[in-house]
C-alpha cells in the first residue's frame, strides 16, 4: 500500500495475484459457460463465450461489437473448428494446446483476427476465403 497524491491522504491499493486471479477465473468462466453471452459458429459446431473477452483480445472482433453491441451470435467461416477453439482458449487463458499441422491456421485465423500476440509467429501461412460476419 502506498500513499499518493497531495493535501489529504490517499491510498493505492493493489494486488500482486489480481492478473493471476483474474486470468484464472475468466478461463474457469468459458469452461464452466457462465455468465456467456455470444454464441461463436463454426461449421457445425458452437462455443460460447464473453463479448468483452473477445473484445479485449481482437481489434476485429472489438469494432464489430462496437458497431452492434446486441449481436448474440458471430459465424466464423473458412477455419476449423478446433483451430477457433485454440484461439479463444488463448483469449482466455493465455495459452492453448494445438497440433503441428494447425499451427499454421492458427497463425493465419490470428492475422485475420488481429491477435498481435498471435500473428507475428513466423509461419507462411495465407488462408483465403478466411471470413468473420
Amino acid at each position: 500500500m502506498n500513499k499518493v497524491g497531495n493535501g489529504r491522504a490517499k491510498y493505492c491499493i493493489q494486488s500482486e495475484q489480481h492478473p493471476q486471479q483474474t486470468t484464472w477465473a475468466l478461463c474457469s468462466f468459458m469452461e464452466r459457460q457462465n455468465f456467456v453471452d455470444v454464441a461463436i459458429c463454426c461449421g457445425n459446431n458452437v462455443l460460447r463465450a464473453h463479448k468483452v473477452v473477445l473484445a479485449a483480445h481482437s481489434p476485429l472482433f472489438k469494432e464489430e461489437l462496437e458497431k452492434n453491441s446486441s449481436v448474440e451470435q458471430v459465424v466464423i467461416t473458412g477455419c476449423d473448428s478446433s483451430v477457433v477453439r485454440s484461439l479463444v482458449e488463448f483469449m482466455y487463458c493465455g495459452q492453448t494446446i494445438i497440433s503441428e499441422e494447425h499451427v499454421k491456421y492458427l497463425v493465419a485465423a490470428a492475422r485475420t483476427l488481429r491477435m498481435k500476440t498471435l500473428e507475428n509467429l513466423t509461419f507462411d501461412c495465407p488462408l483465403p476465403g478466411n471470413s468473420i460476419h
